[in-house]
């Protein structure tokens, strides 16, 4: 089976997530070892509930490795440029259902910048103990390439899935 040179490369930016993820997690051991602090068990419960292969699958789905399912129809990325129109509206409402999901207040926050409009994403969890300050949390859909489709596994699939990702896994806390 012949594979195309997108499809090759979106694998590839694929694989070269996961390493760097991979690489991160083990630098974080050595850390503690220098720096002793105590762990605190509820954010200990919150990593451990960080996995790869959701971080993966959703890099996937944002990269059009594998198509995302969006308004309960699929579809593959072929990019996620700014000015692409269909495709960055469609990145825009996966990202949104995907906060959604967790029951986050989520809303369209519409900008236009350099002559250009478009459509942030924007979840909101309110704290409980100190509910007027905010935690800025971010990532962008987008994508950007020299030349041809900019699906955009590691600009920025990848800070988009763990946004998502880390959103899920604190829905449920108070804080």
């Amino acid at each position: 089976m012949s594979r195309k040179k997108g499809s090759r490369q979106q694998s590839w930016a694929v694989r070269v997530v996961v390493l760097v993820v991979a690489f991160a997690s083990t630098l974080i051991l050595p850390v503690q070892a220098w720096f002793p602090v105590a762990v605190n068990p509820t954010v200990a419960e919150m990593i451990a509930q960080v996995e790869t292969a959701t971080l993966l699958d959703i890099v996937r789905q944002l990269s059009g490795d594998t198509p995302a399912l969006i308004g309960g129809q699929p579809y593959t990325f072929v990019t996620r440029e700014s000015t692409s129109g269909e495709p960055i509206r469609k990145a825009t409402q996966f990202g949104f259902e995907a906060l959604q999901k967790t029951g986050l207040d989520v809303r369209y926050q519409a900008w236009n910048a350099c002559g250009l409009v478009g459509r942030n994403v924007v979840a909101v969890k309110t704290g409980g103990s100190i509910p007027e300050e905010n935690v800025l949390v971010t990532a962008h859909l987008d994508s950007l390439s020299e030349e041809g489709a900019a699906p955009g596994a590691d600009d920025y699939g990848s800070g988009s899935a763990a946004v998502m990702a880390m959103a899920e896994i604190l829905a449920p806390y108070s804080f």
